[in-house]
Parts: C-alpha cells; structure tokens; sequence
C-alpha cells in the first residue's frame, strides 16, 4: 500500500489541474473599461453583491473566469492582451481579498474565447451533495 501512494501522487503531478465547475452559481460579471484594468461601476456592484452573499454561499471556492483572442496575428497584442487580462484578475482577486471574501478563488484565463472585456464569477460547491468539483484534466 505504501508503495501506491508515492505513484498516486507523481500521476497526479504530471497532469494539470484545472478548475470543473459543473453547474455552478452564476453570481455575475465583472466588466472592464477597453484597454483598462479597472472595473468599472457596474462590475464593482457585482463584486459588493457577492461578498455580501457569500456568507449564505455554502462550502466551495470562487472561480473567476476571463477569457480573450489569442489568436491575434501581431504578436505585441497578444502578449499585451494576456498581460492585461493578468492584471484585470489581480485587480478583482485583491478588492475580494482586501474585503475578506471568506472562500478560495481559483482564476482561469481562457486563451480560446471572444474579446469582450469581462470576468465571469461562479461559486462551485465542494463536497459529495454538490454538483461542482475540482478536477484533474
């Protein structure tokens, strides 16, 4: 049996983990202004509206989920465009925690996606009961 274990965890080292949230809570949008990595009103009542439910919300992270078009041809607008996808998360991942959001995030950044300036917020439940989980692909 102890021999199993060491092999458990090296297979789970060479796969990547990423964030299944199968039937999660849609609690919202986070809209950003173009070519800016802050919110702008409507996304910070987004933000305000979450923490003030997350107490109700049972046990389970948050996954923030941004995406964009990495599929541009010039490579400068690619490597901008991640970088500030990069910083519109931060940006959100810091006004959560500087509010004591009292459940994990997880961030993911879409690679494959449209344009269009928004972080979606889900909460994904943890446990047996809940539809949501996270997963190894």
């Amino acid at each position: 049996m102890a021999g199993k274990i060491p092999l458990l965890l090296l297979s789970l080292m060479t796969l990547p983990a990423t964030a299944a949230c199968i039937g999660g809570n849609d609690l919202g949008e986070v809209e950003f202004e173009r070519n800016s990595s802050y919110f702008n009103h409507k996304g910070k009542a987004a933000l305000d509206r979450l923490l003030d439910d997350s107490q109700r919300l049972n046990d389970g992270y948050l996954l923030l989920e941004f995406s964009f078009n990495k599929q541009i041809s010039d490579k400068k607008l690619r490597e901008y465009n991640m970088w500030l996808a990069q910083r519109r998360v931060e940006r959100v991942k810091n006004y959560l925690t500087q509010k004591q959001l009292p459940h994990p995030m997880i961030t993911r950044i879409l690679t494959a996606g449209d344009e269009d300036r928004i972080l979606s917020l889900t909460f994904c439940e943890h446990g047996e009961s809940g539809s949501s989980q996270l997963a190894a692909e």
